[in-house]
């Protein structure tokens, strides 16, 4: 059960990714969204982590 959430989570992160980097090449200026969303994003794999 808890692979299968960290699983779950991955495929979410690896499409967050590929939007963020399709969104950053329209938005190279704002890199403090993308700082943010990875900050997001390695707090969701530590909080899988932990389970």
């Amino acid at each position: 059960m808890q692979s299968q959430s960290f699983s779950t989570a991955s495929c979410y992160l690896h499409a967050l990714q590929d939007n963020l980097q399709q969104r950053s090449s329209l938005l190279e200026e704002d890199m403090t969204l993308q700082n943010l969303l990875e900050d997001i994003c390695l707090r969701v794999i530590l909080s899988y982590a932990l389970l």
